[in-house]
């Protein structure tokens, strides 16, 4: 059977090993889900939607925020049960978004990029890509957009919609626009390009509007493009799945604490479930299995309740 990686759950496992466990192996959930989840889908749609309206000549037939706001309803009624933060609620998340895709529906000319397109002339956004990195690993994700940069330059380009701005520098280092690179580059002949010569983010920074006037409010900004990696990067980059994915099948699920200074247990959903054993059992009790003993393979299972109606948890 084979183990399917994605950026993310690369990133969880090397986050900490017992949170990819938690996650991907026992397949825990919260039963609340975070606002930002929906409010990043449904941003992702609207973007869809722009570029696709951009490319077509006819920008001023869509209405941007008709769209996100769509989607926004479609994402509620498929997940039900939303947490808000502290600093968010429904009403100020919208308009944050609406003011979000109506900024990127105006910019998007300006940033000089042009999308993939098919045979029929039809963009190939949100595509979704495979590659095996070695025999039983699949490397899985999914590109917000591929095309060209206003130089005639391949570019693959993540849509984000953060809270504050990615480090300077960051785009030259990020796994994730490494894998997208690589899963480009085993999938040439498919999509009909030759090589990836730039990598990058646009971000959409997810502020509240301001009713006073003060404060930046939020902000799209120009993308921030990059050289791809080199060989040797991409390289290194294999060989780092191949080591996770080994010690993923290995069930080398160890816990990452860190130090008191830098520790992530505080951020981390499922801190408690990590300290108390919670999830483990709760799930060998119910499907009879050893986390160690079970692989990745089936992520898009349905959800499955298994501590009752009161509990904040469930497998899926």
């Amino acid at each position: 059977m084979s183990l399917r990686l994605s950026p993310s759950k690369l990133a969880d496992y090397e986050n900490c090993p017992r949170l990819y466990e938690i996650k991907h192996v026992l397949k825990v959930r919260q039963r609340e889900t975070s606002a930002n989840l929906p409010f990043g889908s449904a941003a992702h749609t609207a973007f869809e939607a722009s570029v696709r309206a951009h490319h077509a000549g006819e920008p001023d037939k869509l209405n941007v925020e008709d769209v996100f706001n769509k989607a926004w309803k479609a994402e509620i009624l498929r997940t039900k049960l939303i947490k808000y933060s502290s600093r968010w609620d429904e009403q100020s998340l919208l308009a944050t978004g609406r003011a979000i895709v109506t900024r990127f529906h105006q910019l998007w000319p300006k940033f000089g990029l042009t999308p993939l397109v098919d045979d029929q002339n039809v963009p190939q956004l949100e595509i979704m890509l495979s590659c095996e990195i070695e025999p039983g690993v699949q490397l899985r994700g999914k590109l917000d957009f591929i095309g060209y940069d206003k130089m005639g330059r391949l570019a693959v380009v993540d849509f984000k919609t953060p809270a504050s701005a990615t480090p300077e520098g960051f785009s030259d280092l990020d796994d994730q626009l490494t894998a997208y690179q690589l899963l480009v580059l085993h999938n040439t002949e498919m999509l009909g390009v030759s090589d990836v010569a730039r990598l990058g983010f646009l971000e959409c920074l997810k502020r509240k509007v301001s009713t006073s006037g003060r404060g930046k409010g939020p902000e799209v900004r120009a993308p921030d493009l990059v050289p791809a990696r080199s060989e040797e990067d991409l390289a290194a980059f294999v060989e780092k799945v191949k080591f996770n994915a080994q010690c993923i099948r290995e069930g080398r699920f160890y816990r990452r604490p860190r130090m008191a200074y830098n520790t992530p247990c505080g951020l981390c959903d499922f801190q408690e479930l990590c300290r108390t054993g919670e999830a483990e059992n709760a799930a060998s009790e119910r499907f009879g299995f050893a986390p160690s003993n079970v692989e990745d393979t089936e992520p898009d299972t349905p959800a499955v309740a298994v501590n009752g109606d009161g509990g904040g948890w469930f497998v899926i």
